[in-house]
């Protein structure tokens, strides 16, 4: 009976993972949409480099800052980069960044959307990534 309970707890788990990790996807999914639809390209300034190793790899981060068409300025909370673009990467720094034009605290580091760019349709307001 104890071999079952510690099965179903196991598969739980696994379960909760697997969910939290499926809904990170959609959320990056939908975020890349939104931002393929309605990007805009812009200039940033980059807060701090930060780096978190865990067994699964290392992680690297750029939060940074940018203004909208209006003028008013947002901050990215965790800003994932590739190796090459954190090691590029400057504190207070400039980096190339489209956010949304119709929700402007969406954003994205612009060679990030160009990784995930490949089967869309093109924005011409964002020309080649």
């Amino acid at each position: 009976m104890l071999v079952l309970w510690v099965f179903l707890g196991c598969a739980l788990l696994a379960a909760a993972i697997g969910a939290g990790l499926l809904l990170q996807a959609v959320r990056w999914a939908r975020k890349a949409q939104e931002l393929q639809q309605y990007g805009v390209p812009a200039s940033a300034v980059i807060r701090q480099k930060r780096m978190t190793t865990t067994r699964g790899g290392t992680s690297r981060y750029v939060p940074y800052e940018y203004a909208d068409q209006f003028g008013r300025r947002h901050r990215s909370r965790k800003s994932i980069v590739t190796p090459e673009q954190w090691e590029a990467s400057v504190e207070g720094g400039p980096i190339a960044v489209v956010y949304s034009q119709r929700r402007p605290h969406i954003s994205m580091p612009t060679s990030l959307l160009a990784l995930g760019k490949a089967g869309t349709a093109p924005n011409p307001r964002l020309g080649k990534l």
